[in-house]
């Protein structure tokens, strides 16, 4: 149960800002310089988030939500370079990295970013898009600053157009577009207010159309829509509305578009799903309805769409998939199938972005300090600038001063 409690998605190191950090936030601060060291960072798809040690959130990039009359969230072109502070007193954040719609209604593909925070006495703050009622708080309007949705939160995870959350007694809560079953109730109908799942869960991880969960006793859960995700029994393409358990001796999950992981009690590291841009590491491009072995000596791991990030024990960040925001830092945008060695002394890490425009990175060393790297198409990586073109990072930018 312990190491259970050590692998929660949510991860903290420490964080101090030049401009004062404050106990309220009714409107942004002036924009400051970020310095070391640092608590977690969050990316999501056109912005990036963090937390200082004093509680406080900051976040920039494109269409930057939260700010109340700031905000401009429909706009992805309405940029904040440096960091704006939304809120005080947080202690967890979630963005979702990679929500992909087609909009019925306007005839294109859209994206609708939301994002979630828990302040220091377990509530549950949601701002951001709110079209298919994954903020939780009844209706289906967007949210321009951060509005309460429930208390006693322990942990949350923003999905694609539904999120997920625990509360103090371990009881998973869920919102949001339900069209796959992807809440887990019983049914396909869209809940714009929180609804119980199940009890014992210690992490929890929502996808697109699919969620995994962890129970206390380390067994995994999953439902929704497994497609190109498979269910990692060997099906796909059936609806699952109501949790199913998978297999036991499981301590970290993450799902992402297509695609779940999990470290197992040995630390190793499995995955199964879609694989076209070589996104499972398995060096094959074959899709896998079943988990496969991809690493050992794996302590965390996050994924999004094609892409994905693990710490191993030794501190190292590794990458793998889709490169089109030479997130891999290859230089060469070409497509890795297997692990490739990232960054040394990595403690935590994020990612977000869209599969059009590319991956970006926020990872936060062991001494607090904060990088950066991959699309900066709508200024997410902080660099006080944008890139028009997909050839970003070369290297990885560092955010904080010290």
């Amino acid at each position: 149960m312990n190491k259970i409690r050590k692998s929660m998605s949510v991860l903290f190191v420490s964080v101090f800002v030049l401009a004062a950090c404050g106990t309220t936030a009714p409107a942004p601060v002036p924009k400051a310089q970020l310095y070391s060291p640092v608590i977690a960072a969050a990316a999501g798809v056109w912005a990036s988030y963090a937390i200082l040690s004093c509680g406080s959130l900051y976040g920039w990039g494109g269409g930057l939500c939260g700010l109340g009359e700031f905000s401009d969230c429909r706009d992805v072109n309405a940029i904040e370079f440096a960091p704006l502070r939304i809120m005080a007193d947080v202690v967890a954040i979630s963005a979702n990295g990679a929500p992909v719609r087609t909009d019925t209604l306007a005839g294109r593909t859209t994206l609708w970013p939301h994002a979630m925070a828990i302040d220091t006495q377990g509530n549950l703050w949601g701002w951001g898009y709110n079209r298919l009622g994954q903020l939780g708080i009844g209706s289906i309007e967007a949210q321009r600053s951060p509005v309460l949705i429930m208390t006693d939160i322990i942990a949350v995870s923003a999905g694609s157009m539904h999120t997920l959350a625990i509360d103090k007694n371990n009881t998973l809560w869920a919102w949001g577009n339900n069209e796959y079953g992807q809440l887990g109730n019983g049914n396909k109908k869209l809940q714009a207010r929180p609804v119980a799942v199940m009890d014992n869960i210690a992490m929890v991880s929502a996808g697109i159309n699919h969620s995994v969960a962890l129970d206390a006793e380390g067994y995994l859960w999953t439902w929704g829509l497994p497609a190109l995700v498979g269910d990692g029994r060997g099906r796909y393409g059936a609806c699952q509305n109501v949790p199913y358990r998978l297999m036991g001796d499981v301590i970290y999950i993450s799902t992402g578009r297509f695609n779940t992981f999990i470290i197992c009690t040995n630390n190793t590291l499995w995955g199964w799903g879609a694989n076209n841009w070589g996104q499972l590491g398995n060096g094959t491009f074959e899709q896998s309805l079943y988990p496969v072995k991809i690493k050992d000596d794996v302590i965390s791991v996050i994924t999004n769409h094609d892409f994905a990030l693990v710490i191993t024990k030794d501190d190292t960040l590794w990458g793998w998939g889709h490169n089109s925001g030479n997130q891999l830092l290859t230089g060469d945008f070409r497509v890795q199938p297997y692990p490739v060695q990232l960054k040394q002394n990595i403690y935590a890490v994020s990612l977000g972005g869209s599969f059009a425009l590319g991956t970006h990175i926020l990872a936060i060393t062991k001494e607090g300090h904060l990088y950066s790297w991959g699309s900066n198409y709508w200024g997410q990586l902080g660099k006080g600038m944008r890139n028009e073109i997909l050839n970003q990072a070369a290297e990885p930018f560092r955010i904080t001063r010290q």
